[in-house]
């Protein structure tokens, strides 16, 4: 076996590389197995197509006999779990999944609640017991469908009453194995279809119904606030047999401003809405599930939120978090609702509207959205960039001015010295 000299004796084995293998000869079988199982790793002349064969099997029955083991492991797991949760939409779907959390705590059952929002993380709570915030921890910082067999094994060592799972799934394939043959959701909600991430599923508004009509649990119920794609998602319910139900915008809006003020942070009344009607459906009293919700939700690091005021050097400063808001729709709806469409340097002119953007370096389309609303949509006096890429950012916020030269998005627009009133720094994250 294996390559010979030109004299028909075999090729001396590099010694540097033999000194690995006598501790293991006591295990081989058979020792001309043995042999050429070293024979094939050390050399580079003493293999053949026979043990390439051999090697490219035994690689492909560890990886395909690893995913059916981990499959059968997330059936087992599923299984253990009495009621799965799951959510998704384009914009609030943290959120919605903290809400959902806090029904659940309520009514005393141990939850499981995998969310995303600024930072990767889950909620946990044992019967009875507190929710309390934990950490994701992900490799590189990428996303990964198999965190999902993780957190579902997790919870079923834990015990819990209820699953809740945020989607992060962005092709259909994806979406299709976490919720047809991993979750199989007992209830499901959709907040809504607005365009992100069109670099993966399409620059148009069609093509996130199209992905989302994977997410429709079969046999099951649907729950949205989705208007304008709803034909879609109401299709893809009967096709898979399930129940669809719509949350109007008339329950959102009937929801009066000082219970939304028993918030911690500005809640879309929306997400209020559709978690309210999933707590009606499991036949809780809106009333009771509304107040558990503002006294036990635990906020997202970036929820919309307006901190007190606060005096620094004679000036007062008003800070608005708004990092969740990261994609056009969301950041100019929180930018409409706190009303700085509506702010002019001369009606206030001891006052500054200061923006801080955060900007990520694996999100290019998103980044040269963000650049477009700077100049276009936001008009402030100062925009701070912060983050990754801020080369590239600062690149596609430079466009043709009437003259053909470049107006960048940075300008000193107010030519002044620093106020005594700062009112106003909200954030973006783009």
């Amino acid at each position: 076996m294996g390559h010979r000299d030109p004299a028909g004796e075999r090729y001396q084995t590099d010694p540097r590389v033999r000194r690995f293998f006598p501790g293991l000869a006591s295990i081989a079988p058979v020792p001309v197995l043995w042999s050429d199982f070293k024979t094939y790793f050390y050399s580079v002349y003493e293999n053949n197509l026979q043990h390439l064969v051999i090697f490219l099997g035994a690689a492909a029955a560890v990886f395909f006999g690893r995913h059916v083991y981990i499959g059968r492991q997330m059936k087992k797991a599923r299984a253990t779990l009495p009621l799965v949760v799951g959510g998704w939409g384009t914009r609030g779907k943290s959120g919605t999944e903290r809400l959902k959390a806090a029904v659940f705590n309520a009514e005393g059952l141990g939850v499981v609640s995998k969310t995303t929002g600024c930072e990767a993380m889950f909620l946990y709570s044992p019967a009875h017991g507190n929710l309390r915030e934990m950490f994701l921890f992900r490799p590189y910082d990428k996303a990964s469908i198999w965190e999902q067999v993780d957190l579902v094994r997790l919870a079923s060592r834990f015990r819990a009453d209820v699953f809740l799972w945020e989607c992060m799934g962005l092709t259909p394939r994806y979406v299709q194995i976490l919720q047809e043959q991993w979750m199989r959701d007992d209830l499901a909600t959709i907040t809504n279809c607005y365009p992100d991430h069109e670099d993966i599923q399409g620059p148009s508004g069609i093509e996130i119904p199209r992905v989302m009509r994977k997410f429709v649990p079969k046999r099951s119920k649907l729950i949205t606030t989705e208007h304008n794609m709803f034909p879609f998602l109401r299709a893809a319910a009967q096709d898979k047999g399930s129940a669809i139900i719509k949350v109007s915008d008339l329950d959102a809006e009937l929801l009066p401003a000082d219970v939304l003020a028993r918030f911690p942070y500005e809640e879309h009344p929306s997400n209020i809405a559709l978690v309210l009607r999933m707590a009606e459906e499991l036949g809780l009293e809106p009333d009771y599930a509304l107040k558990e919700m503002a006294d036990r939700v635990v906020p997202d690091l970036g929820v919309l939120k307006i901190y007190p005021r606060v005096t620094v050097d004679g000036r007062h400063l008003t800070f608005i978090n708004g990092m969740s808001a990261n994609e056009r729709h969301a950041a100019l709806a929180n930018w409409r609702r706190l009303r700085f469409d509506q702010y002019h340097p001369a009606d206030k002119p001891d006052a500054w509207v200061v923006t801080v953007i955060n900007n990520r370096a694996d999100r290019v389309p998103r980044s040269q959205v963000f650049a477009r609303m700077l100049v276009d949509d936001l008009s402030a006096d100062r925009h701070f960039l912060i983050g990754t890429n801020l080369d590239g950012l600062k690149a596609t916020s430079t466009r043709p001015g009437p003259t053909g030269s470049g107006t960048r998005i940075l300008p000193n627009r107010v030519a002044r010295r620093w106020p005594s009133d700062w009112p106003s720094t909200p954030t973006n994250c783009g």
